[in-house]
């Protein structure tokens, strides 16, 4: 079941479990990171550092999506990038958030950086390491090694 709710001009779905500004991260993509900027962009160090938004920018996406959820323990969850910065995502794309609980977040940063490293070392292409993030849980199934 979907639930959707509105809080501020910002949709926010209810999808298994997960709080997210829209049900696909299609539009929230980073527009300067494309396969001929890589090297440029994501795979150059410091890159995400960069462009990550403030912790002020996230808290406020979270308090929204966690308003919208009735969920009371800020704690417990964190405002995650659905298409990680890593991997070509939008930083400050509200479409592109999912509030998150703190395993699922630990477990989807190891495949975020495994993907990374495959995108950057030529194993995988930046298409192929955003496909493993096409949905809230598709991380769970990336088959980029």
């Amino acid at each position: 079941m979907m639930v959707v709710y509105h809080a501020l001009k910002m949709a926010v779905v209810i999808v298994l479990g997960y709080v997210m500004a829209t049900p696909s991260h299609a539009q929230a993509t980073n527009g300067a990171v494309t396969q001929a900027t890589t090297k440029t962009t994501i795979c150059t160090t410091g890159y995400t550092a960069t462009i990550r938004p403030t912790l002020a920018y996230t808290n406020g996406i979270k308090r929204h999506m966690m308003q919208a959820a009735g969920v009371t323990d800020s704690r417990a969850f964190v405002a995650d990038h659905i298409l990680p910065l890593e991997v070509g995502g939008a930083p400050r794309d509200p479409r592109n958030f999912m509030l998150q609980n703190l395993k699922d977040g630990k477990a989807k940063d190891a495949v975020e950086n495994r993907v990374h490293r495959a995108v950057c070392s030529g194993k995988a292409t930046l298409a192929e390491g955003q496909a493993c993030f096409g949905s809230p849980s598709a991380w769970k199934t990336c088959a980029v090694k």
